[in-house]
């Protein structure tokens, strides 16, 4: 668009210089020029993508994509749904487009409903294509919305016939010729900056209209080929490629939508169709007829039995007959339109295969109607059918299969057989065979040596059987295991009593005859003595096993052992020998004797806590009330309301710091406490040294003296408890301050020469601040001359007032 614009301003330069030449003739071929420049130019570009609606109606059903893309707030559904009898995928007459296939009908039946509730508060365009629109008296709906103002699209009736007319909370704007049997592109452009709406046909600019500023909007629907009375779109007609902006296109624009719509139709051909099968993967191809586009030519699907890469490569998912459906997609250009063709194949059945390993034993020791499970089972390579894998014997004379369950019938080979049956999507799977040995086999034994205890107990291959022995001297196991199996032989369950540790040689190997050298020794067992310390925060832990038999010093928490085992069955008593300190702290034994029971002793369980310790002290010289402590910023508060020994409520733990303030000075009277010895670290004691020392507050009485001109002024207080000479007006404090809630008066003791002194706010109680609010008042004495009144001095004023005005009106007047 740079491009063609910076054109235009030339070619506008060349014609400006023809003109003032003159050299009209070549002035008009220079226009012709630039018009053929800037369609050809326009033509190169795409449409611009909706951001509210755009129905291009390609579809089939009754579902139909809106294809626009755009913010939130403005986006209407993804679908659109048509009611009635109208259909999509109609072709367009001379385009590669598909259309809404009109019934005719009344367009408050016939319609499609977009579901969105009509919303254009600001400029917009409204743009479609229309053709087969017959000359006829009736009214025929393109769209409308009779919620939104009745905005609406229509012909005939106000239109009058082949005019497409908008209305309905706008001012009417017709497209002359519009609506008519040839293919047309309508576009109205309200552009609300312009204050103007626009009307062009096939992208030529065909009427302008005032329109004031205007917001459109409703609860919708808003209906395409419909509206709320008359008929939708007329029976064959077409209306396709349906879009709304949520602003004003430009005219470059409007010509860009009105050019694709002309385009060559471009065609293309599938290749041979590939052969998939379920989960299977093949390539479809296709060509474009020449000459085309040039564009790449990519694929698509909506089956849901099969999908499909851009570059053409199939992934079956379900088999069935002819039920993938290719399409087929190359991108039009200034020419030529979008391509599409479809090609549809069918997706067949996929194989399945079993995996079914050697089984474990691979023989087994033969007992007639004995069982055993299959194992392992087979399996199916994913994905499969999902049906269960069936499992029988091909030789009933050895053994016979129900379920996974194998039942034994004689000695021989026993012939296992994995089957997995097919379904709509795979294949029944290749059977799979495996071979169990059924044998008479062979027995495992040897000899036990220093057993003392009882309750020895031995194991063949973990379990699978065992042998209880009671005195040391040769043993075996009660059942015989197959030739060539392993053996594993293992204590089970030591002998107790005493308890002994019984430890077992050549004990494993394969049995290919009678086994007899299995060695067990067994000796007596020693245990430990331990268990757990926990809540440990000081140093120098000592816990003593036995009264000091053994120590052992404990530095953290967790686990502990005495050093030395001590023989099963003996007494045992753990007990603390050292609390620890720094912290104080009181460890607590539990669990801590007993006798050893053939099993090391770790329960002995050793719970320190902390030591916690008051903190106080003494308080002197309160007379006041509502004194309050705190402990370490106001974790702890005390009242205090006498003088004595104080204790805050809660003690703390030894090692942690404390400190004491006044929270609360006393009132009733005024004091002021002062804290000593108030802060440190609790150790292993309480704390009873702090030291509280408390005060009366004084304030000191005072005030101002005004108006003091002569000597010898004396001002008292409480009838001459103090007195203060004042020389010069200014601030005036008796000396000596008093306690909160004394009394006091002032007075004038002796008066200045010449002036008469008082006192105002002379008497009062003192409170919990300094009195500075006494006024002293001197004013000279007055003498017995008469003094003229003020009313006296007015009158004479205004007297003296009027006789001037009057001069000066008489000396205007030339008196």
């Amino acid at each position: 668009m740079a491009t063609t614009r910076g054109s235009a301003a030339l070619y506008a330069r060349a014609l400006f210089s023809f003109t003032r030449a003159g050299h009209e003739w070549v002035a008009r071929c220079v226009m012709t020029f630039i018009g053929i420049a800037l369609a050809s130019a326009a033509a190169a570009a795409p449409p611009p993508v909706p951001d509210i609606l755009h129905y291009k109606f390609d579809g089939s059903g009754t579902t139909v994509t809106n294809y626009a893309v755009g913010a939130p707030a403005t986006l209407a559904p993804a679908t659109g749904t048509i009611v009635g009898g109208q259909t999509q995928g109609a072709t367009v007459t001379s385009t590669a487009y598909k259309g809404l296939l009109g019934t005719g009908g009344s367009s408050s039946v016939d319609y499609v409903n977009t579901g969105w509730a009509t919303n254009l508060a600001d400029s917009f365009t409204i743009s479609f294509v229309s053709s087969n629109v017959p000359s006829s008296s009736t009214l025929f709906y393109i769209f409308g919305d009779n919620t939104a103002g009745s905005l609406r699209i229509f012909t005939n009736g106000v239109a009058g016939a082949t005019n497409w007319i908008l209305r309905g909370g706008l001012t009417d704007t017709l497209i002359g010729g519009g609506a008519v049997t040839a293919t047309t592109v309508n576009t109205f452009v309200y552009d609300k900056v312009a204050g103007e709406i626009r009307a062009y046909l096939n992208g030529t600019l065909v009427n302008t209209v005032l329109q004031s500023t205007v917001t459109v909007t409703g609860t919708g629907p808003l209906k395409i080929g419909g509206y709320a009375s008359n008929t939708g779109v007329a029976l064959g007609a077409n209306l396709a490629d349906f879009r709304i902006y949520n602003r004003a296109l430009t005219a470059q624009e409007v010509q860009d939508i009105s050019t694709a719509v002309f385009l060559t139709p471009q065609t293309l051909t599938f290749g041979a169709a590939p052969s998939v099968a379920v989960n299977g993967t093949g390539n479809v191809s296709a060509t474009s007829a020449s000459p085309n586009s040039g564009n790449p030519i990519t694929f698509s699907t909506t089956s849901t039995d099969c999908s499909v890469t851009a570059a053409g490569a199939v992934t079956g998912i379900n088999a069935g007959t002819n039920n993938c459906t290719i399409t087929a997609n190359q991108a039009g250009d200034a020419t030529y339109a979008d391509g599409t063709a479809t090609q549809t194949f069918s997706i067949s059945k996929a194989n399945q295969t079993l995996t079914f390993g050697a089984q474990s034993p691979p023989s087994r020791l033969f007992a007639s109607g004995a069982t055993f499970s299959i194992n392992p089972l087979a399996t199916s390579a994913t994905p499969n059918s999902g049906n269960a894998i069936a499992y029988s014997s091909t030789d009933t004379a050895v053994c016979t299969v129900s379920g996974t369950t194998v039942t034994m019938v004689a000695v021989g080979t026993c012939p296992i057989a994995a089957d997995q049956t097919g379904n709509a999507n795979y294949n029944d799977a290749t059977r799979v065979t495996q071979n169990v040995v059924l044998d008479a086999g062979v027995t495992i034994g040897g000899t036990v040596s220093g057993l003392a205890g009882s309750g020895l107990v031995l194991s063949l291959n973990a379990g699978a059987q065992t042998r209880s022995v009671s005195a040391s001297g040769a043993f075996s196991f009660p059942s015989s295991l197959t030739t060539g199996s392993s053996y594993t032989v293992t204590v089970q369950t030591q002998p107790s009593a005493p308890t002994q540790t019984c430890t077992v040689s050549a004990g494993s190997g394969t049995a290919n005859a009678n086994v007899t050298n299995v060695a067990v020794s067994c000796a007596t067992n020693t245990y430990s003595i331990g268990g757990t310390v926990s809540g440990l925060a000081g140093s120098g832990l000592v816990l003593s096993l036995n009264s000091g038999a053994q120590t052992l010093n404990v530095a953290a928490n967790g686990a502990f052992t005495f050093p030395s085992a001590i023989a099963d069955g003996a007494a045992y008593a753990v007990s603390v020998q050292t609390q620890p300190s720094a912290p104080t702290q009181t460890c607590a034994v539990a669990n801590g004797s007993g006798n050893v029971a053939s099993a090391n002793v770790s329960n002995v369980a050793v719970t320190c806590t902390t030591n916690a310790y008051s903190i106080g002290g003494t308080v002197t010289g309160l007379t006041g009330t509502g004194l309050v402590l705190s402990l370490n910023g106001g974790a702890q508060t005390l009242a205090v309301s006498s003088n004595g020994t104080f204790t805050f409520p809660t003690p703390i733990n030894s090692g942690a710091t404390y400190t004491v303030i006044v929270q609360t000075q006393p009132s009733s009277p005024s004091q002021s406490c002062a804290v000593a010895s108030g802060s440190g670290t609790v150790t292993n004691s309480n704390i009873t040294n702090v030291a509280l020392t408390c005060a009366a507050n004084t304030f000191t009485v005072g005030g101002s003296v005004s108006g003091l001109g002569g000597a010898g002024l004396v001002l008292s207080l409480n009838a001459g408890a103090q007195t203060v000479a004042v020389s010069a007006s200014g601030s005036f404090v008796f000396p000596s301050a008093l306690a909160q809630g004394s009394s006091y008066t002032i007075t004038v003791q002796a008066q200045p020469s010449g002036q008469q002194c008082s006192v105002q706010n002379g008497a009062g109680t003192v409170g919990t601040a300094n009195v500075v609010n006494v006024v002293v008042a001197c004013a000279v004495v007055a003498n017995t001359q008469p003094v003229p009144t003020l009313s006296a001095a007015l009158a004479f004023v205004m007297s003296c007032l009027l006789v001037a005005a009057a001069a000066l009106r008489l000396r205007r007047r030339g008196v």
